[in-house]
């Protein structure tokens, strides 16, 4: 993928729909790990480390394009959001 033509649109669509099933196994993992402990669950990851990680992603994805670094972090911001939201 170290295309420069790499579609962008298409990564960052590409991320939200992990990010979505991510969150969701989260979510899944959480209650059940609740119902067998019946204690209080870890602390889950911060949101600026999945920030941090989905923007990595998109910009590995994209073949790491120099001077994206503030766009793929803003689109990550936005992609964790949505996951997060759906």
């Amino acid at each position: 993928m170290e295309t420069p033509s790499a579609d962008r649109q298409a990564i960052d669509a590409a991320l939200l729909e992990l990010e979505k099933a991510r969150a969701i196994y989260h979510h899944q993992r959480d209650i059940l790990a609740q119902q067998l402990l019946n204690s209080t669950l870890p602390e889950p990851a911060s949101l600026s480390d999945r920030v941090k990680e989905v923007a990595e992603l998109r910009w590995e994805l994209a073949g790491k394009p120099e001077g994206t670094a503030e766009d793929d972090w803003y689109r990550a911001e936005e992609i964790v959001r949505r996951a997060a939201a759906a």
